[in-house]
């Protein structure tokens, strides 16, 4: 029975590879093999200058962000501070909303304060964009390794050094991993990203892929030249990957170790600063600019919008099920057979699949999917959810493996002596301790999913309207204000689903503390 149990699930992760996967690495090597010889005249002297203007502002972006997130991760995870949960809601909400509506908010601050919006419209611009969007996925990851060190190593520190010392000569090299992870995942994020270059008219090489694609469909151009962009992405992730596949700071749960808490007093002024200036403010001038020219404008945007709103909250709903039915169920998987071929060739093809630029992630889902035989697929939402599953599957599987293997073996041991069945054990006995990081998991995938522009806007079919493309797409031809609706449109429910999440995991969490006294 339990073969059987783990034959269905093997058979369902290698469809989920077929469908997911093998589309992706097909239609980028097919194309990459055919065209070997005309590297050298695709690859010229322009593309190579938007690719090293590409990976500077990648890596100063990931630079600024990762210090950032390691000052921010330091204060609310290894020092006592008042409405530290909150404060982390205020701080990684960057990353739940479109970079293109935050590109927006930063403009109408900048119009607010200074009159003109041209400081933003350059590399340095573009630069404190990002830093500002990905400081929180630092934090994250930077600050949930400060809580993974044993607090008795640093306390033995303290015998010896000052604080100061403490944390440079100890509790920085401890989690060296963290601050490298999280400067490769930045790195990736960044140099994949181009609806803020864009939006700021600053030319880089996203944006060049996406003008060649979708204005001329030069395919053979765009894979070639993108082809530079994944092997950057993959080499970087797979210099991580062991850290990455284990993906600590994505776990849900308690922390086994003592935590030990540091005294700064400096550290509730520079939080409550940074969510003033980088969260407030910037949404207070969005919130004015779309009411500035009067109510009509307002109105106007939300009747532009209305069938995008239902059409994008439909698209979430279903993609953020099925990203998590496919994390689920790898995550069973590979949680019970890690070092079976299958499991690894799983593993690295989620990394490589989260990897993979969203623009190029769309380019091969055109190329390959966009036949006659296939048109059930492509000139439906099927294709969008497809896209969905392959981009965030990675992070779904990953929360809910981590939560898994923080089941006691003992409990599946003593089920199965009895004789009850292994799909049984997990309705029973692990769904119930892992539903946490299961509805988790769904959150991450609704908010990823109804905010995803790069893969979606080459892949959506005709006739179908997706909130973050209208706006992207009406925002060149509008006015400021228009532009500054639509966008707080965006966030405006952006915000609703996060406080409604909020609220619906505060029960949850009260439910299965109640089921666990039980």
């Amino acid at each position: 029975m339990q073969k059987d149990f783990q034959k269905r699930v093997a058979y369902f992760i290698i469809l989920f590879l077929l469908i997911e996967a093998v589309p992706v690495l097909v239609s980028l090597f097919s194309v990459i093999l055919n065209n070997l010889t005309s590297f050298d005249e695709i690859l010229n002297e322009n593309s190579l200058v938007l690719l090293s203007k590409s990976i500077s502002v990648a890596t100063a972006s990931a630079v600024f962000s990762t210090l950032s997130g390691i000052l921010l991760g330091f204060i609310l995870f290894k020092t006592n501070q008042k409405f530290n949960f909150i404060i982390k809601i205020f701080l990684l909400f960057p990353l739940f909303i479109s970079p293109y509506v935050i590109a927006v908010a930063w403009r109408d601050l900048f119009v607010f304060l200074f009159g003109t919006d041209s400081l933003l419209h350059s590399l340095g611009g573009l630069i404190f964009i990002y830093t500002i969007i990905y400081s929180p996925l630092a934090m994250l990851i930077i600050g949930n390794a400060f809580t993974n060190i044993n607090a008795s190593i640093e306390e033995s520190g303290l015998l010896v050094f000052q604080q100061g010392k403490v944390l440079t000569k100890i509790v920085l090299p401890l989690i060296r991993n963290a601050i490298f992870s999280s400067f490769v995942l930045i790195f990736i994020f960044v140099i994949s990203e181009f609806s803020v270059p864009a939006y700021l008219g600053i030319k880089v090489f996203t944006t060049e892929i996406f003008t060649q694609f979708s204005a001329f469909y030069n395919q053979t151009f765009s894979i070639v030249e993108s082809f530079v962009l994944v092997l950057i992405s993959i080499f970087l992730l797979f210099s991580e990957r062991k850290y990455l596949s284990q993906a600590p700071f994505l776990s849900i749960g308690d922390k086994g170790n003592t935590i030990k808490k540091y005294n700064f007093p400096a550290g509730k002024v520079i939080i409550y600063l940074w969510v003033l200036f980088f969260f407030v403010l910037p949404f207070v001038a969005l919130t004015h600019n779309s009411f500035s020219a009067g109510i009509e404008i307002f109105t106007k945007a939300l009747n532009l919008l209305a069938s995008a709103i239902l059409n994008s909250f439909s698209l979430a709903f279903f993609g953020a099920l099925s990203i998590t039915f496919c994390g689920i169920l790898i995550a069973v998987y590979i949680s019970k057979n890690g070092n079976s071929l299958l499991s690894k060739i799983t593993d690295y093809s989620l990394l490589v699949l989260f990897a993979v630029p969203s623009i190029i992630l769309g380019i091969t889902l055109v190329l390959f999917f966009n036949k006659s035989y296939l048109n059930f697929i492509y000139s439906t939402w099927a294709i969008v959810i497809i896209a969905y599953v392959a981009k965030f599957t990675f992070l779904s599987t990953k929360i809910i493996a981590n939560s898994l293997n923080q089941i006691p073996k003992s409990f599946e041991e003593v089920a199965l002596v009895s004789g009850i069945s292994e799909s049984k054990i997990f309705i029973k006995i692990h769904f119930p301790l892992v539903f946490k990081a299961i509805f988790i998991s769904f959150i991450i995938g609704f908010i990823l999913s109804f905010s995803e522009l790069g893969t979606t806007i080459l892949i959506y079919p005709a006739g179908l309207d997706i909130l973050s493309i209208k706006i992207f797409t009406l925002s060149p031809n509008s006015t400021a204000s228009l532009t500054s609706a639509m966008n707080f449109i965006s966030f405006f429910i952006t915000l609703i689903f996060v406080l409604f999440f909020y609220l619906l995991a505060i029960v949850i969490n009260k439910s299965t503390r109640h089921f666990a006294n039980d």
